[in-house]
């Protein structure tokens, strides 16, 4: 087998995939847009390779569409695990290696709306947790650093919550985006996947969200941070 094959969660990794194909191709002058429910699934692949594939056809396929909006879903046959891209609209380009140079033949083309490509499924054992220490201890290595950091991003995100209540009371969007964003970030450090996903989905509304919305996704927020509290409580 491939040394560089690694087990790969899906969701983090396409909700990566896709905010940064938002902020590079923002910037190149397209507009791109993904989205994906959540799904827990995982698959083999060497990662680097992987997402420089997908970022490279997206990048060409917007020079022939620049406007995309992308649906991720999966289908899961056995020990095979389809990744699916689709779009509401006609894709140019599609499978067409002059117009998209980075087109690459296990890109399979769904007509004219979309593609995927098949990978093999990773162990099913593995859970979402609201915290990882096992992942937390290929970064920080040493078990007290990690309960340092725990205990710094507590108290931290306990005052960014309450920043965020307060900017959603006062509809200070600005505010939101960046006490969001920060949150963010930060549970993504300490492998708080369900925090920063939950952070996510506020971030993406709160330039167009009405207060009702606002507010309905910030409980949702405080929710995962309070189950991540309760676990971190039944695994000491």
């Amino acid at each position: 087998m491939n040394d560089k094959l690694l087990c790969i969660e899906t969701y983090p990794f396409i909700q990566t995939l896709f905010e940064d194909l938002t902020l590079s191709l923002g910037y190149a002058g397209y507009r791109f847009q993904g989205g994906l429910d959540y799904i827990y699934i995982t698959v083999l692949a060497d990662p680097v390779e992987l997402k420089n594939k997908l970022f490279l056809v997206f990048y060409d396929l917007a020079r022939q569409n620049p406007e995309m909006n992308i649906f991720f879903t999966i289908s899961h046959i056995d020990e095979t695990v389809k990744w699916i891209f689709r779009s509401p609209a006609p894709l140019k380009g599609l499978g067409d290696p002059i117009a998209v140079p980075h087109w690459k033949p296990e890109f399979l083309p769904l007509e004219s709306i979309g593609f995927y490509l098949e990978l093999p499924a990773g162990p099913l054992e593995i859970q979402n947790l609201p915290f990882d220490r096992n992942k937390a201890r290929e970064l920080y290595l040493d078990d007290k650093l990690i309960d340092e950091v725990l205990t710094k991003f507590i108290l931290r995100c306990q005052a960014l919550i309450r920043e965020l209540e307060t900017a959603i009371q006062i509809l200070n969007r600005d505010q939101i985006f960046k006490v969001t964003h920060t949150i963010k970030g930060s549970a993504r450090n300490v492998f708080a996947i369900q925090i920063a996903s939950e952070a996510l989905q506020l971030e993406k509304i709160y330039k167009t969200a009405d207060k009702t919305q606002l507010e309905h996704s910030y409980r949702n927020l405080k929710d995962r941070y309070n189950e991540f509290l309760q676990f971190l409580e039944y695994k000491s």
